[in-house]
């Protein structure tokens, strides 16, 4: 039987990372954190092949969220690793250059609603069991 796919969550602000652990995993997945893109980075080299989607804030120390993606796109094995960005600054970037250049599926603006992250959470892993409602 393969490992239960994880979704890894790189997010410094803890009660941010908290309400979306909590409902991602409330709708039956997975879930390892990060608390900055370099902790991220460190858990996808180490992953076993667990992590199957990447959900990242922009804005982190160490470094940030499109930094954190461009890094992981240089893995041949997350090279097509679905990638949520959630950013507090969703005017001022350009949501095709990062889907175009990083892969990015989608960009979520702050505040975001959990659950709505959940829901795209199941459509981008398929095959994942999960019980969002």
């Amino acid at each position: 039987m393969p490992p239960t796919r994880s979704v890894l969550i790189a997010e410094d602000n803890p009660a941010l990372l908290r309400v979306t652990r909590f409902a991602l995993e409330r709708a039956g997945f997975s879930v390892l954190a990060a608390a900055d893109g370099d902790q991220a980075l460190t858990a996808l080299r180490k992953d076993d092949g667990r992590v199957g989607m990447l959900i990242t804030d922009q804005q982190m120390p160490k470094l940030t969220g499109l930094e954190l993606i461009a890094a992981v796109r240089q893995m041949p094995r997350f090279a097509s690793l679905p990638v949520v960005l959630l950013t507090a600054k969703a005017l001022e970037l350009s949501h095709e250059r990062v889907s175009d250049e990083l892969g990015v599926a989608r960009v979520l603006g702050k505040p975001f609603s959990p659950l709505e992250v959940a829901r795209i959470v199941a459509d981008l892993m398929p095959g994942t069991p999960s019980r969002v409602t």
